[in-house]
């Protein structure tokens, strides 16, 4: 876009444009929507030199990048941001279990295999499974090397016009980056769901191929109808399919354990969640043995199995679940709260309150940890401790509404009606009906 000049001869900044400033803006925007938006940066570049031919020479590329600092900066601060809110999470286990000859074989393969589901979306999956055997001298990977290799030499120098295809070919790398695992989240080689912004380079030569073959006469343009026409009937029964596929957590992790038997883990694991939110215990905790038979050391089967057999009140094996997770890991302090929990209801008040200082000590500002340790001193006649422990779980979480409604009881009990009115009015105002009726009726608790 050009602008009027403050001076003859004198161009105005960039940063002084209005459409630039409006751009970055709505570029931030769409960073905070979705991260996929990152590479557009590079893809401006991309334009610029292609489409606009604002780059000439050098002395054009470095101002053309200068240009572009402030939107690299916003990308690379996202970037940034993403990485370290899934390592706080440990969703990037195979950031340390795979090198990075193997992610780069794999994101190789991801390459291809994202282009030919854009053309032909077949035997789509909400989940693909991370490949085994994953090796340079496998005629496989080899063989997806020599073939980028060749297309993009042959898009450099072999196909014509270049002027078009070696652009498409740069976008629809660029774009393709942020899903092609280089930094690996989560266990899943594959992402199809996240290339509606690569996906857009190949369909540009459709339409330029269509365009074409359009333009070659009346029979031709007859030809073309008949084939969309086609398209768009098949492309939609597909699509009705695939949203069938999305319409619950039960349904997409079937359809992934229709296509993978035995040997996806976060489909078993996934699914056991489904069916125990449907209180469908018995079924969840067979999908959790499942996923332990295929990973004995996986610390979160074994603690959600524990939880569905506390649901059904076979509370031994739910201590043996959570026995086992903490034998593969010490520091799990979940598990610790769950297994306290377990103690707390069989009044086992002392070991519980041991579980509960276990987890505290591993993270001292779970909330939950406090507020169960409060129960079991309560149970204990330690009302003092337990008063203490609401108000810890209130300061590492002040909207607990049940730290206030707990503590309010215990002052009640102890006839401090000020201290206990304060903490129902607390709790009523943050939505609870029954903080609400205690903080007008003191006298008439439970």
């Amino acid at each position: 876009v050009r602008c009027k000049n403050v001076l003859p001869g004198a161009p105005r900044p960039f940063w002084r444009n209005a459409t630039y400033v409006l751009s970055l803006g709505l570029f931030v925007l769409a960073l905070a929507s979705k991260t996929m938006a990152v590479s557009l940066p590079v893809v401006l570049l991309i334009l610029d030199r292609s489409l606009l031919g604002r780059i000439q020479s050098y002395g054009d590329l470095v101002g053309k990048i200068v240009e572009k600092l402030p939107f690299v900066a916003a990308s690379l601060l996202v970037s940034v941001v993403s990485i370290a809110a899934q390592q706080s999470i440990g969703a990037m286990p195979m950031m340390a279990s795979s090198s990075i000859e193997q992610r780069l074989l794999v994101a190789l393969r991801s390459l291809w295999l994202y282009l030919w589901k854009i053309l032909i979306p077949l035997d789509l999956m909400p989940f693909y499974p991370y490949p085994n055997d994953v090796s340079l001298v496998s005629p496989v990977y080899a063989a997806y090397l020599l073939l980028f290799v060749v297309t993009c030499v042959a898009c450099y120098y072999g196909v014509r016009p270049r002027r078009a295809v070696l652009p498409v070919w740069l976008y629809y790398l660029v774009t393709l980056l942020p899903v092609l695992g280089l930094v690996q989240v989560g266990t899943y080689a594959m992402a199809d769901r996240f290339t509606y912004l690569p996906s857009l380079g190949p369909f540009l030569l459709v339409g330029l191929l269509v365009a074409w073959c359009w333009s070659r006469g009346e029979s031709a343009k007859k030809a073309v109808l008949v084939v969309v026409t086609v398209l768009v009937v098949v492309m939609s029964a597909l699509t009705l399919n695939q949203i069938g596929v999305w319409k619950t957590s039960i349904t997409l992790w079937n359809h992934v354990i229709e296509k993978e038997p035995h040997r996806i883990i976060t489909a078993y694991l996934n699914r056991g969640v489904a069916f125990g939110d449907r209180k469908e215990f018995d079924r969840a905790i067979a999908d959790f043995t499942t996923a332990i038979s295929l990973d004995p050391r996986h610390v979160d089967a074994f603690l959600n199995r524990g939880m569905a057999y506390v649901y059904t009140g076979d509370f031994e094996r739910a201590v043996a679940d959570y026995d086992a997770a903490l034998a593969v890991k010490p520091d799990f302090a979940d598990a610790y709260i769950n297994r306290g929990t377990v103690f707390l209801r069989k009044k086992e008040f002392d070991r519980a309150i041991i579980d509960y200082n276990r987890a505290i000590k591993l993270q001292p500002g779970f909330s939950a940890a406090y507020l169960n340790r409060a129960l079991a001193w309560k149970a204990k006649g330690e009302f003092d401790q337990a008063i203490a422990d609401y108000g810890r779980a209130l300061q590492s979480r002040p909207d607990f509404v049940n730290a206030y409604l707990g503590r309010g009881d215990l002052h009640m009990q102890k006839g401090a009606i000020e201290r206990a009115v304060a903490d129902y009015q607390s709790a009523c105002a943050l939505g609870s009906d029954v903080g609400c009726k205690k903080a007008v009726m003191p006298l008439n608790v439970p």
